[in-house]
């Protein structure tokens, strides 16, 4: 309706009405059968769908591609709409040269692409975050240079909570899954906080130390602070306060040492630096050596509290 005057009225064949209280539930109720008679994994999150499997072989690439029209005969009973441009493939292997095949979905050939966003995190073809950490780092910066424009007073608690509220979730957001160990990234994040204390502290001249700053303001270094959330996310899995399929990656340790706790888990062996410092086999050799008063925390949130220096 445009100032009294009305389109002609068509049906409304699917969807739900936004902005509504049942209407997420509602969407989530409609779309859960959509995995169903699909071989490959899917994981649905809201209107976001992810199908994956290993490729091997043609027989691998021709089953996931029975897959995809499994999910247009779907999509076409249940008169929903895939957003086709939206819709691409991601290879992901070590190989030089790995083998890439064509997939379609309702005869659109699909695009294949070096990188893709998924839940907020950009997911390489090699699993390298770089490409991550260049974006959250570039929106954390435009983010203070909008609180410089719009907030720009000498008040140092206001600026602070302004920082802990917009920029460093940005930061921190699903860290657990790309928490960093080559120096280079974690200067790069490091030198977002440091801006921001010159922000908050409205200390700009090159003689001031950003140390100082940072340890007037007490603020935790972000590389602790990803450790903490890692180490938070190992304890809720192990106590299943979250679902997780990590039942064959949190075994006891076979032998209880000196060095470890009463609830020391197996470290996943390693053959490559990649595999050492990822989730499972970094976070678990923290989390050996933790305190027996912290591991037997009785809530996440005593946990956090042992956690904290």
């Amino acid at each position: 309706m445009v100032e009294g005057e009305t389109s002609t009225s068509i049906p409304v064949e699917s969807g739900v009405p936004q902005g509504s209280v049942l209407g997420p539930s509602l969407f989530l109720f409609y779309i859960n059968d959509m995995p169903e008679g699909v071989k490959s994994t899917v994981r649905l999150f809201a209107d976001d769908t992810i199908v994956y499997v290993t490729i091997s072989n043609d027989t691998d690439a021709a089953n996931l591609q029975n897959d995809l029209d499994k999910l247009a005969e779907w999509e076409e009973k249940w008169l929903m709409k895939f957003h086709l441009e939206k819709c691409n493939v991601l290879s992901i292997s070590k190989k030089r040269n790995p083998n890439k095949y064509s997939y379609t979905l309702h005869g659109h050939q699909l695009e294949h692409l070096s990188s893709a966003k998924y839940l907020g995190c950009a997911i390489t073809a090699n699993l390298k975050w770089g490409e991550h950490i260049s974006n959250i780092c570039s929106k954390a910066n435009n983010t203070i240079s909008f609180l410089k424009r719009n907030i720009n007073i000498s008040n140092k608690t206001i600026k602070e909570k302004a920082y802990m509220s917009l920029v460093r979730p940005t930061l921190e957001y699903a860290s657990s899954v790309w928490d960093l160990y080559q120096q280079n990234g974690i200067h790069r994040i490091d030198i977002v906080q440091r801006r921001a204390a010159r922000y908050v502290t409205n200390r700009y001249h090159n003689t001031s130390s950003v140390s100082d700053m940072l340890e007037d303001l007490n603020w935790t270094p972000l590389q602790e602070r990803r450790k903490q959330s890692r180490l938070v996310m190992i304890y809720k899995m192990k106590n299943n306060y979250v679902r997780n399929d990590a039942s064959g990656k949190l075994i006891p340790a076979a032998r209880p040492t000196r060095n470890n706790n009463d609830q020391a888990l197996q470290i996943p062996s390693s053959k490559t630096t990649t595999r050492k410092e990822s989730f499972y086999p970094r976070t678990i050799k923290e989390w050996n050596t933790l305190p027996n008063n912290t591991v037997s925390a009785t809530s996440p949130e005593s946990f956090k509290a042992h956690l904290r220096p």
